[in-house]
């Protein structure tokens, strides 16, 4: 209740409620006793409290406190992933820290400074945590955190990294860089001012100036644009006229590139793509339709759907997330937003969000066609129905990480030959990772796996 009187003059009466566990921080409150009572102080409003670190040696949290015999309350929410957690504490003198009303770490006996660590098992979602502390006389401190299990571990595979360019160069690998194109000086009847007129028969197009280079193309003619020039093979001179489009077989140095585990494994982003996919991670649908699928298209407003859908097929929804938003375009593809099929089970509109059964030589027939026959006829079913194909057709089956969706190298180790791959663009793994690492960025912890390939 707020009372108030104005009799003369000016009068000015501002007031304002202030939601302290709005944000991403610890707020608190300290007593003069140890016994929290007495008047108290707010701690953690301006300056906020980021981490819950103190050393108070022999002074006081703030003005107003004592230096001895004082008692401290802080609370915070911390949204996790579903796993293991460790839970450090130090402090003098006794502390209880409870998470979601319930006491994990009892130390209220303490009577000095002491540290304690435990494993604590955290569901995803957002937690309450709860810090009570006291200080008898002496030096004071305080020091709670809960830090995330993150485990590398290791698949060794009977096959040398040659070996795994070898098989998956048969297996017709793509990319989408641009390479240069080269064609060598005798190709021309003549060259002027930045062009050359090709003579009027077929000229090899080289990713390199030199016959030793791949073929990227062919040229019959017409004029071209010179971009560079060098030496090349046999003392001739090499011109670059173009560059390849579209999806081109990729040069044996990039197809090796992505298949290396070790050119990924110096960030966090990086390794995401060997990022177990079965476990979960607790995002809030509100906070990613703000900050993440906002303005994204057709999945604008759907986090609920791939939340469900993670829960419902076991597998990681921010994982979900990034594919559908890298394979629609961000929600624009017309695969997304809806294709007309007319087929035995009438005329419907179909979605289809993660580019399943859209084939290279048939992306929109082939992929509206297996929507059709999925019975996806709203975007939620084919959130849903594709995590599901998903699910039983990869991660259930042992394909549980991004890097064996792609290249599947269990079964290259065990048949010699590649085969049930997931897509044939040799960066598709390294591309998911870029939105999937954005996305944990929102959560505050989060308990991970990945296994990381070892070829021998």
């Amino acid at each position: 209740m707020i009372q108030h009187k104005e009799l003369l003059g000016l009068a000015e009466l501002r007031f304002e409620l202030d939601d302290l566990l709005r944000d991403n921080r610890w707020y608190g409150v300290a007593f003069p006793k140890n016994d929290f009572s007495g008047d108290p102080k707010l701690l953690g409003y301006k300056p906020q409290i980021p981490e819950l670190n103190f050393d108070w040696g022999f002074g006081s949290p703030i003005a107003g406190i004592p230096n001895d015999n004082f008692s401290t309350l802080f609370q915070r929410y911390l949204v996790t992933g579903n796993g293991d957690y460790q839970l450090n504490v130090s402090a003098n003198d006794g502390v209880r820290v409870y998470i979601d009303g319930k006491i994990v770490l009892d130390q209220w006996n303490n009577r000095s400074n002491g540290s304690w660590s435990k494993k604590i098992n955290l569901t995803s979602g957002k937690h309450h945590i709860l810090v009570k502390n006291f200080e008898l006389t002496g030096v004071a401190n305080l020091n709670v955190s809960i830090t995330p299990s993150i485990v590398d571990t290791f698949i060794n595979y009977n096959l040398s990294l040659k070996q795994m360019v070898d098989i998956q160069s048969n297996a017709g690998p793509q990319t989408d860089k641009r390479y240069k194109l080269w064609l060598r000086e005798d190709g021309f009847q003549s060259i002027n001012e930045g062009e050359g007129v090709v003579k009027p028969e077929t000229w090899n197009l080289r990713r390199g100036p030199g016959t030793n280079y791949m073929v990227g193309g062919t040229v019959n003619g017409g004029v071209l644009p010179l971009y560079d020039s060098a030496e090349g093979t046999g003392g001739y001179t090499w011109y670059h006229v173009k560059n390849t489009s579209g999806w081109v077989r990729p040069d044996e140095s990039d197809l090796r590139y992505y298949l290396n585990p070790r050119n990924f494994t110096d960030n966090f982003r990086n390794k995401l793509q060997f990022l177990k996919l079965s476990q979960s991670t607790g995002i809030n649908a509100k906070e990613v339709n703000e900050k993440v699928l906002l303005n994204k298209g057709i999945l604008t407003g759907k986090a609920e759907s791939f939340i469900d859908a993670g829960k419902e097929n076991g597998i990681n929804e921010i994982y979900l997330m990034a594919h559908a938003l890298l394979e629609t375009g961000n929600g624009q593809s017309k695969l997304a937003n809806g294709i007309v099929v007319d087929g035995n089970k009438g005329k419907k509109t179909v979605y289809n969000m993660y580019g399943i059964g859209a084939k290279d030589s048939c992306p929109l027939t082939c992929g509206a066609q297996y929507a059709y026959d999925a019975g996806w006829f709203t975007p939620e079913a084919a959130i849903k129905g594709g995590a599901a194909f998903i699910g039983n057709g990869y991660v259930q089956k042992g394909q549980d990480t991004l890097y064996k969706m792609r290249w599947n190298p269990g079964f290259a180790e065990k048949y010699n030959y590649a085969s049930h791959q997931y897509a044939s663009d040799i960066g598709w793994a390294f591309k998911q990772t870029a939105k999937m690492n954005e996305l944990y960025n929102l959560i505050d912890l989060y308990s991970l796996t990945f296994e990381i390939p070892i070829y021998r």
